[in-house]
Parts: structure tokens; sequence; C-alpha cells
């Protein structure tokens, strides 16, 4: 069993990288992923949103001694925005890593914005990290997991491990939108699923969520998970939707 004090404790070192404000890193340096590429540089993938307020995935990389350091700052997209009407034709934002053999993936989530209700839907995608961990290469044109009978409304946020033989992710699926004052906001939380090969996820094989919802309105995302002696450890985001800025 895990016990609060056998947990890392983590210590605030302060921020290590702003968006400058130009017209790739107008602004958020959204989901950081940490990959260490070597003993001299450690990569943090994340999205930033442009001009447009598009989110594209890029990075950064820095000292892992002393990650305030900044080696190096990518200012072109990893990889461009799907075709017209395809799930990631409006953003990508990158999630979680996988390294299985010889290949690295990438599962990412691909937002499609919308003109009527809702304002966005998000899907799941994969890619594989090339080049040197510079450029992302889309496997599929479409989703790997998206809107369905089991989701009606919106997948995101994967975090995929290699668990034996088979693959387990850990995903948000929204519950509903809610009408708030100051408009419509989504409600979700975080659910699982198998797979045997790593891309094909369809029905759930755990129907209720990973973590219940305390009260009406909180949202519980960014599920990120270790493997443990002792099993699984998940560290996660919550917030409520009463307002903007409602903690």
């Amino acid at each position: 069993m895990l016990f609060r004090d056998t947990l890392p404790q983590w210590n605030k070192c302060g921020r290590i990288f702003k968006c400058n404000n130009d017209e790739f890193f107008k602004s958020h340096t959204t989901r950081p992923i940490p990959y260490l590429l070597n003993n001299k540089i450690l990569r943090i993938y994340f999205s930033s949103r442009d001009v447009n307020d598009i989110p594209y995935p890029t990075f950064i990389d820095v000292d892992p001694l002393n990650p305030s350091k900044v080696l190096f700052v990518n200012s072109t997209p990893m990889m461009a925005l799907g075709g017209p009407g395809m799930f990631d034709d409006s953003g990508i934002t990158p999630v979680s890593i996988l390294r299985d053999g010889s290949e690295v993936l990438m599962y990412y989530v691909g937002w499609k914005r919308r003109r009527y209700g809702v304002t966005i839907e998000t899907s799941i995608g994969v890619a594989r990290i090339v080049d040197s961990g510079k450029k992302l290469e889309r496997i599929f044109d479409g989703p790997i997991l998206a809107q369905d009978k089991y989701h009606p409304f919106l997948v995101a946020a994967p975090y995929v491990v290699k668990e034996d033989d088979a693959y387990r992710m850990w995903y948000c699926s929204a519950t509903k939108w809610k009408n708030q004052n100051d408009g419509l906001e989504m409600i979700y939380t975080v659910y699982q699923l198998k797979s045997n090969n790593k891309y094909d996820w369809h029905k759930p094989h755990f129907s209720e969520p990973v973590i219940q919802y305390k009260y009406d309105g909180e949202v519980i995302s960014a599920p990120w998970v270790e493997r443990t002696l002792d099993g699984y450890i998940m560290w996660y985001s919550y917030r409520g939707s009463k307002t903007k800025i409602e903690k």
C-alpha cells in the first residue's frame, strides 16, 4: 500500500519559460511533458498558441541538472494541422509519450472548432516522434478515440502505458456541457481503457470513472500515471466551474 510519506516531495522552484508574445508563442505553454534525451538535454514538449489562438506542438531543451537554464527553443510546429474537416484541423496538444521498443509515440489531443453550440470538439490521435525528437509524424489521418456511443461529448488527455502484453490508457471523457453565467462549460473526469496493440481503443473495459465527482460542476483532468511495486499512482488536476476564476 502507498502512503503519503513515500510519495515524491515536490518543491516549487520557479518559472523556467514564458511565451514572448510573438506570432508563434502568442500565449500558453500547455501540458509540459519532460523527456530525457541524454544526460545533457531534458526536452520539454508542450503546446503554444499562435496569433490565431491555434495550439501547436513544440518544445524547449533545458539542462537536466538546472531546468531553469534553457538551451534551445523550438519556434516552429512539430507537426502541421490536419486537413480541412479532419479531427485536428484546429489545434494539436501533445499529452503523453510511450516508449515501446525502438518506437516512440506521442498521444495527443486534436482540436476542432465549432461555429454553433459548444466551442470545440476534441479527439485523441497518435503520432511517431521522429528526427531525433524534433518532429511528429502522423500515423493515422483519423483519431484513435473520439465521440461515439460510449463517449457522447468529447475525449481528451490520454496517458498510455504498456502493461505486460497489453496497453492501458487513462483519459478524460466529458459527461455534459453545463450552462454557466459566462457560457457553456465542459464537465469531465478520468476513465480508462485497454488495448492489445496501442492503436485500437473501442468498447470501454471499465464503465465507471476512475475518479468520481465530489460536487456538481467539478472538472477532473490531466492524468499522469506511473507504475510502482504497489500498483499505479496517478497525479491529476481538478477545478470548479461555477465561474472562470473559481478554484
